[in-house]
């Protein structure tokens, strides 16, 4: 595997390497990324199956809980395959920014060397569309070939105190 130059950003948003097995992780936390993994076992050589799982997750996990595709294929970098809320799926993330002006989307296109089942967590920010205040989410993610496929839930952790590296676009 190569050897990724790591270091702290100041941005509101981040992307961070782990271990996402890590114990001190939050219950909440620690139930989505054994759902993500769940997701790619038995969901990454079909669709269907990945989709119906995602559905399931959310449901036992809560409204708030959002699972999501996205492409890490050379052509549709960024793009998210399949999200619950219809027009977010088809936008590329790579390309957009989030509630804070950070593109932490960008730094995905480092994730097509990683290996299959390299976890990572990406720190975001959205504008809640009833109030339009900005609300901080983290994002846990695996990949499988060429797909992530990405749980998120709102942020109620400090990832950068927990995660020993931080990877920059």
């Amino acid at each position: 595997m190569k050897k990724f130059l790591l270091r702290v950003i100041t941005l509101p948003a981040c992307v961070c390497l782990g271990s996402p097995a890590d114990s001190s992780l939050p219950a909440a936390y620690a139930a989505v990324v054994h759902a993500v993994h769940e997701i790619v076992v038995t969901g990454c050589e079909n669709e269907s199956i990945a989709i119906s799982k995602m559905k399931e997750k959310r449901k036992q996990l809560g409204k708030k809980t959002v699972f999501s595709e996205i492409s890490l294929e050379p052509k549709s970098m960024g793009v998210v395959r399949y999200h619950p809320t219809p027009f977010v799926s088809g936008h590329n993330i790579m390309t957009t920014p989030d509630a804070d002006g950070a593109y932490p989307g960008k730094a995905l296109a480092k994730a097509q060397q990683f290996p299959d089942g390299q976890g990572l967590w990406i720190q975001y920010s959205v504008k809640d569309v009833v109030s339009g205040d900005k609300l901080q989410r983290h994002m846990y993610c695996e990949k499988y070939k060429f797909n992530l496929y990405c749980g998120s839930l709102p942020a109620s952790y400090d990832l950068r105190a927990h995660m020993t590296a931080t990877l920059t676009p």
